[in-house]
Order: structure tokens, then sequence, then C-alpha cells
């Protein structure tokens, strides 16, 4: 990671179309999730701003069909 390139991360957002129930009264306004298209991993080694084992995120650097089906299921 370098200040000249900063990394995109991905998001995979659900929604559908805001509704009234009038059995409830109440009224939903259509937002399902949103979720980041990355991957948590384990820090192999200690460096000067986190020690081994820490638990980290990364980006998904192709996301394809196979990753959208592991997402969605």
């Amino acid at each position: 990671m370098s200040k000249r390139f900063l990394p995109k991360t991905m998001f995979l957002a659900a929604v559908a179309r805001p509704r009234y129930d009038l059995h409830r009264k109440c009224c939903w306004n259509g937002k399902l999730g949103l979720w980041p298209l990355s991957q948590e991993y384990i820090a192999q080694r200690s460096s000067c701003n986190r020690p081994k084992g820490t638990v980290c995120t990364r980006n998904i650097e192709v996301v394809n069909r196979a990753v959208y089906k592991d997402f969605l299921i």
C-alpha cells in the first residue's frame, strides 16, 4: 500500500422498494444491507503497527461470479 496508489473497496448492496405495512402500521425504508467485498486474515509477522496474530482486513482484488456467489449464499 502506498500514498500514490490508494486501494479501492467494492461494496455489495441489497435494496428493495420501500413499502408500508398495513398490519403493523409502519413504513419500511427498503434497505437490506451493505457488505464490503473484503476478506480477513491473520498477520503472520509482527510490525511496528501491530503484533503477530492480529486479524487484518484485505480487499478482494478480483470480483467474479464465484466471489459474488459466496457473498450471496
